[in-house]
């Protein structure tokens, strides 16, 4: 579940697990051209079936004019935007599939299919290789920063890390740091989410790492892994 490593003169906050019936994860969005802080981003759908949330990590970028594909439920699209650079998250069938599609493969392969889908920045693992495709369009890969990390693992398992930066006592990392953090807890695919004074995990209702901001920022999507909730079955006897 939640713990915390150091690497890179920065705290990396990390929750795991398996998705399954009880852990289920979820790209839950504020809405068309809305923003809200992380820890106000739920699903309806979600609780009314049972579920409460367990944790959350801010996901794709903090401009939703330059997100591609980004839809929840199977085929709600809230944009179909295309830009250079980008790389494609989709989750199918309990499996974390970094892509970088055209429309005619989303409409043919994913789409009413994947479970959720969201547009990133650059990869970090690839067929459990170091591959930070796309890092060369954004600049500020090259610096240290705070940074929101997914990946899985070869045996199913789904790696959320964030990373402390901009502090005296955490630097943050750089997109080549970020993969080797990736790779060293055994993930075969990764990819960076957004970072910087966005990057935030929240785990049983508390904000574990320390936003550079001093504070929450509004971020216009998150991923969120909600757990069953467990009906406890009284048993009762007659008095004697």
């Amino acid at each position: 579940m939640y713990s915390k490593i150091r690497k890179f003169n920065s705290d990396v906050h990390l929750f795991q697990f398996k998705p399954s019936n009880d852990l289920q994860c979820v790209l839950v969005n504020a809405g068309q051209n809305a923003k809200v802080p992380l820890s106000k981003l739920d699903n309806q759908r979600m609780l009314d079936n049972g579920y409460r949330v367990k944790a959350k990590i801010n996901a794709s970028f903090f401009n939703q004019d330059v997100i591609g594909w980004n839809f929840i439920d199977y085929d709600y699209i809230l944009s179909e935007g295309q830009q250079d650079g980008v790389y494609d998250l989709f989750f199918k069938d309990n499996e974390l599939i970094i892509d970088d599609v055209s429309k005619e493969k989303f409409e043919t392969e994913y789409k009413s299919k994947a479970q959720w889908g969201m547009s990133l920045s650059y990869t970090l693992i690839q067929n459990g290789k170091i591959n930070l495709a796309g890092s060369n369009k954004y600049s500020h890969s090259a610096a240290t920063n705070p940074r929101t990390m997914i990946g899985q693992k070869a045996d199913g398992t789904i790696v959320l890390a964030v990373v402390d930066g901009r502090t005296i006592s955490n630097q943050g990392v750089k997109a080549q740091e970020q993969a080797e953090i990736m790779l060293e807890l055994g993930c075969v695919n990764a990819a960076n989410c957004d970072g910087e004074g966005n990057s935030e995990m929240i785990v049983d209702g508390w904000i574990k790492n320390n936003p550079s901001d001093g504070k929450e920022r509004a971020v216009p999507n998150g991923i969120v892994v909600y757990e069953k909730i467990k009906t406890q079955t009284s048993v009762y006897s007659e008095p004697k």
